[in-house]
């Protein structure tokens, strides 16, 4: 990864999400995965 013009490594883990866009908006999707990677980057032992 690159953090602040240097390349660094780093633990990297991707996601994917589907759904069907009959039923969900694209937008509403998006915001699901955005508040998850939130959780997911700020983790601590209070969210168990």
């Amino acid at each position: 990864m690159v953090i602040d013009d240097a390349i660094a490594i780093r633990s990297v883990c991707y996601l994917a999400l589907t759904f069907d866009h009959r039923l969900i908006d694209g937008a509403l999707g998006d915001q699901f995965t955005a508040a998850l990677k939130r959780i997911l980057e700020n983790w601590s032992e209070d969210i168990l």
